[in-house]
């Protein structure tokens, strides 16, 4: 038996039926500032700007309703950056304001159950049937945390059963094995190191999220994978690096490690005024004669 209506049902060339766009998406990302992620901060809020931007395009383009969360954690949880916004009306982010103001420690399990939690009774209590993406950015393990890895996994793995998109960006680590760690599918993890945030989060990222709403897989590609973690080039060619560099006890004492470090990333230098600060003073050079037996030799013999 088969229905008269068959025929008329549209489908793609392949005979299937064609990706349903969700109405309503709401997206919570939970974002690491603790001080171990300083030297990429810059790199997260382009990235983070990028993936916002093409969200409000996609947006607009097929008429849907999409809002969106951000919430920065250190030693504790922040105030939240949006908070359940239109995505078409959030203000910019600016990379000398949080949460792009790295200090403190990791309160990762804490911070990202309780953003999880709310995104379910937000959509739950809503007539609308949301679609929900869930993103954690982080780069290391959690240090401050009452909850436990356990409590945090089975959170994540419940939200998922209800249809969450669960995201995991882990920051020069295997994120694939960190993200399984937690609860999140190994395919809808992602590596990215400090100079690759841009891509990780503007180009990866955002295709991820077309890819959830869409109802189509989502899943990184491996160039996806070898852009964001720097192991790879960029469009113009240039290689990404995939750590930071190592710097000496005397500039990171004198508050000098950040700025350099950005400049040995590729950013234009800034000026003096703004790289030293005001009242460093240059210690004059520690002058020691070293005497070796031969001046020694050469010095009695002119008496």
């Amino acid at each position: 038996m088969s229905l008269s209506c068959l025929s008329s049902v549209k489908r793609n060339d392949d005979k299937k039926r064609p990706s349903v766009l969700a109405s309503h998406t709401d997206i919570a990302i939970v974002f690491d500032r603790s001080q171990s992620m300083n030297w990429m901060m810059h790199r997260c809020c382009d990235g983070l700007l990028k993936y916002i931007g093409d969200m409000k395009e996609e947006n607009i383009k097929n008429s849907t309703e999409m809002r969106i969360t951000l919430v920065p954690f250190d030693t504790t949880r922040g105030d939240s950056i949006y908070n359940a916004e239109d995505i078409n009306t959030v203000p910019n982010l600016e990379p000398t304001k949080a949460p792009f103001i790295a200090q403190g420690m990791t309160c990762l399990y804490d911070t990202a159950m309780s953003v999880l939690e709310e995104q379910n009774e937000r959509c739950d209590a809503d007539e609308h049937n949301w679609k929900k993406i869930y993103v954690v950015i982080t780069d290391g393990a959690d240090n401050q945390s009452t909850h436990t890895c356990a409590e945090y996994r089975e959170t994540v793995e419940n939200a998922k059963t209800s249809g969450t998109t669960a995201i995991f960006m882990g920051a020069n680590q295997n994120a694939q094995d960190s993200g399984a760690t937690y609860g999140f599918d190994r395919t809808h993890a992602i590596t990215f190191s400090g100079a690759a945030a841009n891509v990780a989060m503007g180009s990866c990222l955002s295709s991820a999220t077309q890819a959830a709403y869409s109802g189509d897989a989502v899943g990184f590609t491996p160039l996806q994978r070898e852009l964001s973690a720097g192991t790879s080039q960029d469009n113009s060619g240039a290689h990404i690096t995939s750590s930071p560099p190592t710097l000496p006890p005397l500039l990171t004492r004198h508050g000098l490690a950040p700025r350099l470090t950005r400049a040995l990333a590729g950013d234009p230098p800034s000026p003096l005024s703004q790289t030293l600060p005001q009242n460093y003073v240059i210690p004059p050079p520690n002058l020691q004669r070293n005497e070796s037996s031969a001046t020694k030799k050469s010095d009695d013999s002119s008496l």
